[in-house]
């Protein structure tokens, strides 16, 4: 068999993992297979180490079973906290959701035979709660994503594999004199970014370290790329680019270092190199999963609800809403942005100054289309443009998905010569536009059709598309003073636990792991209790 097919036959990140590590053992005349040299990577990456920090306190929360709890918001993190209520005994739960569907930023549209998602959509080792749920509810399961493509300034030839791009951002930049030079200095700061982690942190159970000490703080202040720059680990800049920016998580010279350790942890760094594959996808999409959770919650579920307004006291919380009658509730559960939530909360002094700080100004839009000429192809259907993560630039294309491609795992020399099978002649694609400003419309279509027709004209039907609010962060200087773990000190203090991306992460493993932090902190109550006649007249 010739070398170009026993290439075509190995996924992306083999051809990384061989690439980087070969390259390194040779430069240090380590006597290494590159399976060791991996192997030794995850076991830095999974050696068990004391978590460091202060423990978290236990948190109040529904006093009695009987409470009647609001849940407001249907996405992942409201329907995944339903479903544990659910487990935990509790029987009086209600969610609140103002669109007619469940899955919030999880959006599985389903087109010509196949599972198109439009807001999450992938999955990496450390989703380990995730896998857990598609083991109990398998509607959708996970299966490997056979590789990347990384187009550099020309969209239509010169694409490349993501560790070429990388070694040679270090070379056309004079971080690195050689490729094998280039690709040592890569290890080694993926080395050291482990190291630090573990000396930071130990090893985090869940998502949330334990609150850390001033000192730590100091120690992770600034923006990411500050962070990566004193700890030696800056020729991972190209690679965190890649990996951060290109899913929506904010330049590295703007979003504070936390967002990137919570993203980027050592499992993610060190399976980023794994033969046999990083990243998976789910053959269904994301929506069916928490549509069974949602089932198994068997909570009801009240879709358009528009709230006006929100009072709480020590023992109840009414809820005012603009087309129905008011709710009462002894226990509420927020979910959707907290800058918004604010503005119909009745905020407390705590409350007001985290959570109006909230910046939620960062977009993502997804497209889903068909065209009838071939795209220019690489060796994988996944597509990053690095062009745009470079240039900050607003609504360019970022990441453009084959999704026949993806969903039939095809790769190699045969896909990127176009010779692998097709859906019917048309290609099947979700296009991913980025951007740090209120959305445009006219702006996001030029950049689109920009996209589509930079090799030529093409025929494009446009199917469906959203326009996202995305990843919500706090301002650098917040993060810094640990906003995080105050948040967290906040919960059930005002009969309110707060949970999704606006006190944690943008990401389907980030929310689920909160919403176990808070169960993990909270007893649970020991006996019911009776209720009054006002609650069960303002119940409806």
């Amino acid at each position: 068999m010739s070398l170009l097919r026993k290439l075509s036959r190995m996924t992306t990140t083999m051809l990384i993992s061989i690439f980087l590590i070969v390259l390194h053992c040779f430069n240090f005349g380590l006597s290494l297979t590159p399976l060791e040299a991996f192997q030794t990577l995850k076991k830095l990456a999974g050696q068990p180490v004391p978590a460091k920090g202060t423990p978290f306190s236990q948190i109040p929360g529904p006093r009695s079973f009987d409470d009647r709890i609001c849940i407001v918001g249907a996405g992942p993190s409201g329907v995944h906290m339903a479903y544990l209520l659910k487990e935990a005994g509790f029987h009086d739960v209600v969610i609140l959701e103002k669109n007619g569907r469940i899955g919030g930023k999880s959006l599985t549209i389903k087109h010509r035979g196949l599972s198109a998602d439009l807001g999450t959509y992938c999955l990496t080792i450390d989703y380990i709660r995730i896998f857990k749920l598609l083991k109990k509810f398998k509607s959708t399961q996970p299966k490997k994503i056979s590789g990347t493509t990384l187009w550099d300034e020309s969209r239509c030839f010169n694409a490349t594999s993501t560790a070429v791009w990388v070694v040679g951002e270090l070379i056309r930049n004079d971080e690195a004199t050689s490729v094998a030079n280039a690709s040592a200095k890569i290890f080694q700061a993926s080395i050291r970014y482990i190291k630090k982690y573990k000396e930071l942190f130990g090893s985090v159970e869940g998502e949330l370290m334990l609150k850390p000490s001033k000192e730590v703080l100091h120690q992770m202040r600034g923006t990411l790329l500050e962070y990566l720059q004193r700890i030696g680990a800056e020729p991972l800049k190209y690679f965190f680019t890649l990996y951060q920016t290109s899913n929506g998580y904010g330049n590295l010279d703007e979003v504070p270092a936390l967002y990137g350790l919570l993203w980027l942890t050592p499992a993610v760094l060190a399976d980023g190199q794994n033969p046999a594959g990083a990243i998976d996808q789910l053959d269904n999409g994301w929506m069916p999963l928490w549509e069974d959770i949602a089932r198994a919650a068997d909570f009801p579920i009240y879709y358009h609800t528009h709230i006006r307004r929100i009072y709480r006291s020590s023992r109840r919380t009414k809820v005012f809403f603009w087309n129905q009658r008011p709710m009462v509730f002894d226990f509420l559960i927020l979910s959707p942005s907290m800058k918004e939530m604010i503005k119909v909360l009745d905020t407390r002094k705590q409350e007001h100054p985290i959570f109006s700080s909230l910046n939620d100004d960062g977009h993502y839009t997804a497209t889903l289309y068909d065209v009838t000429k071939q795209s220019p192809r690489g060796l994988a259907p996944y597509n990053i443009y690095a062009e745009p993560l470079q240039n900050k630039s607003n609504y360019d294309v970022s990441i453009d998905m084959d999704i026949f491609g993806l969903r039939n795992q095809q790769h190699g020399a045969e896909f990127a010569a176009g010779q692998t099978p097709t859906n019917g002649g048309v290609e099947t694609h979700v296009c991913w536009q980025y951007g740090r400003i209120p959305p445009n419309r006219s702006i996001i279509n030029r950049r689109f059709y920009q996209h589509i027709n930079a090799c030529g004209p093409r025929r494009v039907r446009r199917i469906v598309r959203k326009t996202w609010q995305y990843f919500p962060t706090y301002p650098v200087s917040k993060i810094d003073h640990g906003v995080l773990w105050d948040i967290y000190d906040m919960q059930g203090r005002y009969n309110t636990w707060y949970i999704g991306s606006s006190v944690i992460f943008e990401s389907a493993k980030s929310v689920v792991e909160y919403n176990h932090l808070l169960f993990r902190n909270y007893v649970l109550p020991k006996r019911s209790r009776n209720r009054g006649w006002f609650y069960h007249r303002y119940r409806y």
